[in-house]
């Protein structure tokens, strides 16, 4: 029979404690340069509606709403998987014989928990606020290359041409919308879960959070001022050239469902943002795209893990035809997302090797 203290959610330190502290150090270090960096910017390019710290608890909210429900289902679930590696007949016998251990476990997971919450929340209002300004920065001027390189890759066509049956079936859009939003919570989730799972070792688990933090900036920021583009739902505004994606946006707007998608809400929110500015949620930004991206480092994270790798493989086709079906992409975004992905991916563990415990 397996003790208790090895398993996901442990009563005792794991063995390498020390190692983990030293890792979620570094996490936090980074996040706490990204938000200065962040504050600085916003004090060079002045929030014309709001200060610049007023966003902080919006996104603290947003961090808690989507983190919350993928923690309570791990809550439910972990018995079940504790039990089954205990070799107890039942759960409630699991749960009987090692009811002592309950309250400190709870306040472990539940304190690495908070801190995995408002370490998002900072993170993304961080990124968020350098994204926002991105328009301050430079102009938007690689729609039109962005719009072409995916003509010359689909054989002259744009790729939502490609898919223009999927238009037909207004379910199917409503399936991929909704996926294509629930993807926050899956980040979150997983975000937070390797906070929380101390039993498993620190390197393995840390390697998406620290992955998350390089992809997003590099990617996020630095690549998205780099490669400034909007996206094909602004192209004919931010480019005033005539706008090949007007037909589809138009048949996104006028499909006959109970209310219009989330991406097209969505997108008329973030427009409302760039043309008053404010520190609202988002910003415009298109290459790379950051759902492509992260739905890559899922990949990556569940390799060695034959069911998952296959679903979150699942889920990174679906992720990327949504972004360009959906109008907020082009392809080329989701494509140039894969190696930005990998490179942080690769770079997150390059780095926590250096934590390893010497032999």
């Amino acid at each position: 029979m397996v003790d208790i203290t090895s398993s996901v959610f442990l009563p005792k330190l794991p063995k390498d404690y020390s190692q983990g502290v030293k890792i979620v150090s570094l996490l936090l270090a980074i996040i706490v340069t990204w938000f200065s960096l962040a504050l600085i910017l916003s004090a060079v390019i002045p929030d014309p509606s709001k200060t610049s710290l007023s966003a902080l608890p919006s996104y603290l909210e947003y961090a808690s709403r989507n983190g919350k429900f993928v923690l309570f289902l791990a809550a439910l679930i972990s018995p079940l998987i504790i039990a089954h590696r205990c070799g107890e007949a039942s759960v409630i016998e699991y749960i009987r014989k090692n009811l002592q251990h309950t309250p400190t476990i709870l306040v472990k997971v539940g304190s690495l928990s908070i801190l995995a919450i408002a370490s998002f929340g900072t993170f993304m209002f961080s990124y968020s606020t350098i994204k926002t300004r991105i328009p301050e920065i430079v102009p938007f001027t690689w729609d039109e290359i962005f719009m072409k390189l995916d003509r010359l890759i689909f054989f002259g066509n744009d790729p939502w041409v490609l898919f223009s049956g999927l238009y037909n079936s207004p379910s199917i859009l409503v399936f991929m919308d909704t996926i294509y939003d629930i993807w926050a919570t899956i980040l979150v989730g997983t975000w937070a879960l390797c906070f929380a799972c101390y039993g498993y070792a620190a390197k393995t688990r840390f390697q998406f959070p620290l992955a998350i933090l390089i992809t997003w900036f590099i990617g996020g920021n630095l690549l998205a001022i780099v490669f400034a583009s909007a996206g094909p739902c602004y192209y004919g505004a931010v480019t005033g050239l005539a706008d090949p994606f007007a037909a589809q946006m138009a048949i996104l707007a006028g499909l006959e469902i109970e209310e219009p998608l989330r991406a097209v809400r969505y997108q008329a929110i973030l427009w409302d943002v760039y043309e008053n500015p404010g520190l609202g949620f988002g910003g415009i930004s298109a290459m790379p795209s950051m759902h492509c991206a992260t739905t890559a480092l899922l990949v990556l994270f569940a390799w060695k893990r034959p069911i998952l790798k296959w679903l979150t493989s699942a889920l990174f086709i679906l992720i990327f035809i949504s972004s360009f079906v959906l109008g907020w992409h082009y392809a080329v975004d989701g494509l140039l997302a894969i190696p930005v992905a990998i490179g942080g991916w690769l770079l997150a563990g390059k780095i926590l090797s250096r934590f390893s415990p010497k032999s």
